[in-house]
């Protein structure tokens, strides 16, 4: 009797295992039009001269690729959570959306250092700035430093 428990228990676990691990990998290709208007309205406001490439669903929400190498992720509701910028920095009517008290700590702390990397978290952001690989600058919600995390 425990052998067959033990048995079942581990089948059990194995369809858990590949379960998750299919719902991981079940990113679908998403067309412009078919993106929450929340998302289309984002990409005109702060990115209006970049095209999108490429934009896939997946269980939590949109990644949304543009030409010039710019990376977006969004909630399924279209609230964006992370950019990441490659070669570009952070266009201004982005950083407006943060903070004022998160911008004024990065210029005076890290002055000559732009934004590149922004992680809007439930309890606050994560930033990454131009020229400092592996640190982010963690904020709360009101954009109060909190530590670095390297």
């Amino acid at each position: 009797m425990k052998r067959t428990v033990k048995k079942i228990s581990m089948l059990f676990m194995t369809l858990c295992v590949a379960t998750m691990a299919f719902a991981a990998t079940n990113d679908r290709p998403v067309p412009y039009e078919r993106l929450p208007q929340a998302v289309k309205t984002f990409l005109t406001t702060h990115f209006p001269d970049n095209k999108m490439v490429y934009a896939d669903k997946d269980w939590d929400g949109y990644d949304v690729r543009l030409a010039n190498g710019v990376e977006l992720e969004f909630t399924s509701r279209g609230q964006w959570t992370e950019i990441q910028m490659h070669r570009e920095i952070i266009p201004e009517s982005i950083l407006k959306l943060l903070p004022e008290t998160l911008i004024s700590y990065v210029k005076q702390t890290y002055s000559g250092k732009n934004i590149k990397e922004i992680v809007n978290k439930p309890y606050g952001y994560e930033v990454e700035l131009s020229g400092m690989y592996d640190l982010e600058l963690k904020f709360d919600k009101k954009g109060n430093f909190l530590r670095i995390d390297d």
